[in-house]
């Protein structure tokens, strides 16, 4: 599954990475299911801004921050709760603050929390394009800190990319994210 998203982020045409008229995460999020269609992701249902109801989230600590739980893509079984694959959202680090990076931490940390009345996603995928992503965490002193907290919790299956413009995708995993140091 994870090799499929990654075929499909290097098949999204460049213009929508690097044109700056062009260069909207809504582009890159129907860009992506577009990509994941033509693979033929038969394991499993493909669903943009699925809303899910939020009495999923009461046991997690981060859902009273978190507010609109709608990830911009899910993929799952609809009817199956026990089968709930990926979470992603997507975000332009040149139009976006960390504080909005550091919201959809959380929300895919929501998706992914595990519990019996969780929604027990495996993976949560930030997908981050337009500018480095370690740059503008150094930048961003106290959001660097909170992001590196978040990635202290024990259950987070979340993992950052970051989509360069020549569609190579570096991958930010708990590990990676936990040794930055906060300076």
């Amino acid at each position: 599954m994870i090799d499929k998203i990654e075929t499909a982020l290097t098949k999204i045409d460049g213009k929508y990475i690097t044109n700056e008229k062009l260069n909207y995460e809504k582009i890159i999020q129907f860009e992506l299911y577009h990509q994941m269609r033509i693979l033929k992701v038969d394991e499993c249902e493909l669903t943009p801004e699925y809303k899910k109801e939020s009495h999923y989230f009461k046991e997690n600590p981060f859902s009273h921050d978190i507010g609109d739980y709608i990830p911009d893509l899910l993929m799952h079984k609809l009817d199956d709760k026990s089968n709930q694959l990926v979470a992603i959202e997507i975000k332009n680090l040149k139009k976006n603050n960390m504080a909005k990076i550091y919201k959809d931490i959380m929300k895919l940390m929501c998706y992914c929390h595990k519990s019996e009345t969780s929604l027990n996603y495996k993976i949560g995928l930030l997908i981050v394009y337009g500018d480095c992503f370690i740059t503008k965490l150094n930048k961003a002193r106290i959001y660097k800190h909170k992001i590196v907290d978040l990635f202290n919790y024990a259950y987070n299956p979340v993992e950052i990319w970051l989509l360069t413009n020549d569609k190579v995708i570096k991958k930010y995993k708990k590990e990676d994210i936990q040794q930055l140091e906060c300076t």
